[in-house]
């Protein structure tokens, strides 16, 4: 038996063998990420930074969008109260007393034809077609079926212009040799206060309606005015005649009527305060623009350059309160054409103005269309206005309507 000193030693048990064992979860850990897991890694941090980056994209044009919509309706409403100031103080004053003329009529060689004036009027326009009143004016818009007034306002620039010391009132006379209505020469008591050269409006008392004439002063005598020329219509105030009874008068105009007539003078063209302002759409670098020119009531010449009230106006539209029953209130709203078919102008007590603008970008919602017809809160009387969707010009933007309505019972009215 060998001591127990020579026995052979036996490794150590318990802990010490489990320090020398591998540990698999470290071996797993030391070695890293594999290729397709850095792979996943990278793919998934892609898609997740590409949709922030869209939704940051998205935010930003919504962003610039709301931004954008809000600019033009305020642009909008800052134009709505400029075309209200205006239409405050249409009408023409005459003497030192408002003189109320139902319509003027007027007639210009570049228009070929007389045209019936309110204190506020309106006509449809359409691209490539000259402005009513305004035959040096024609707009580039708005396109094929997109609805569009031009709001045509006559008013003074300077009342004080027209008071007895300036420019008097001067009874017409009458005459055994001179025919105004064949001739053009008017026979009057007195001529001091007319000027050779200058504008003129010729009342005329017809059943109860003052119907009035623009003529030019082309020489002014002692006791009489003729007119010629381009704002006078051949044949001498007959040229008047027709349109005058198309403007609702009972008529027919005659040399016994004239002879019961007055005549004012309104100044030369270029310095008459006597001023016809029209508001329409056009485009201002592509872009549809609520626009305001003026033009003398003397020949129609503009005053000064159109201004760019308002940009992104793609309509304007004007209806006509109407009481035509004399009832003290409106019962219906027409157009000016229906106006004038029904010879209702006398009728008119209110003009209501609308005003559809839009954004000058796209809606970054592709699939996103103005409403189809009837059009979303397009407001009474204007509810057969209706934008088309065809034109591109029309498509994926959102629009912003204003509107508002001013009586007419001024004083420079009646």
């Amino acid at each position: 038996m060998l001591p127990s000193t020579c026995q052979p030693s036996r490794p150590p048990a318990g802990p010490h063998l489990a320090a020398h064992a591998p540990d698999p979860s470290r071996a797993h850990a030391a070695r890293g990420f594999t290729l397709v897991e850095l792979m996943v890694s990278v793919v998934v941090a892609m898609l997740l930074a590409a949709a922030l980056l869209a939704l940051q994209s998205r935010m930003g044009q919504q962003l610039v969008r709301n931004s954008d919509v809000a600019q033009r309706d305020d642009q909008a409403r800052v134009a709505l109260d400029r075309i209200v100031a205006d239409l405050a103080g249409a009408g023409f004053l005459l003497s030192g007393t408002p003189t109320y003329c139902s319509a003027l009529l007027t007639y210009n060689a570049a228009a070929g034809a007389v045209v019936a004036r309110h204190p506020v009027d309106a006509a449809a326009v359409s691209a490539g077609t000259a402005l009513p009143y305004a035959p040096s004016i024609t707009p580039q818009y708005p396109p094929a079926g997109v609805p569009s007034d031009v709001l045509v306002l006559g008013r003074s620039a300077n009342a004080t212009r027209f008071n007895d010391a300036v420019a008097p009132v001067l009874n017409v006379a009458p005459s055994t040799t001179l025919s105004p209505m064949s001739s053009g020469v008017l026979p009057l008591y007195a001529t001091a206060g007319l000027t050779a050269g200058d504008a003129a409006v010729v009342q005329v008392n017809d059943s109860g309606k003052v119907a009035c004439f623009r003529v030019p002063l082309t020489s002014v005598g002692v006791s009489s005015v003729s007119s010629s020329g381009a704002t006078m219509p051949g044949g001498g105030y007959s040229g008047f005649a027709a349109a005058m009874l198309g403007a609702g008068f009972t008529g027919p105009l005659s040399d016994a009527e004239l002879y019961q007539g007055r005549i004012a003078d309104v100044g030369a063209a270029a310095t008459s305060p006597a001023v016809t302002t029209a508001y329409y759409v056009d485009l201002q670098g592509g872009i549809p623009t609520l626009m305001r020119a003026s033009f003398s009531l003397a020949d129609d010449s503009a005053i000064g350059t159109p201004q760019a009230i308002a940009a992104g106006v793609v309509s304007l539209q004007v209806r006509f309160g109407v009481d035509p029953g004399n009832t003290g209130a409106v019962t219906e709203y027409d157009t000016a054409a229906t106006v004038s078919a029904n010879k209702t102008w006398d009728a008119v007590r209110s003009v209501r103005v609308l005003i559809v603008s839009r954004p000058l970008i796209d809606d970054p919602d592709p699939n996103y269309t103005w409403p189809s017809a009837p059009r979303a809160g397009v407001p009474a009387p204007f509810t057969d206005f209706n934008l088309p969707t065809n034109p591109t010009d029309m498509t994926h933007r959102r629009y912003a309507i204003v509107q508002s309505e001013l009586a007419v019972r001024s004083v420079l009215w009646k």
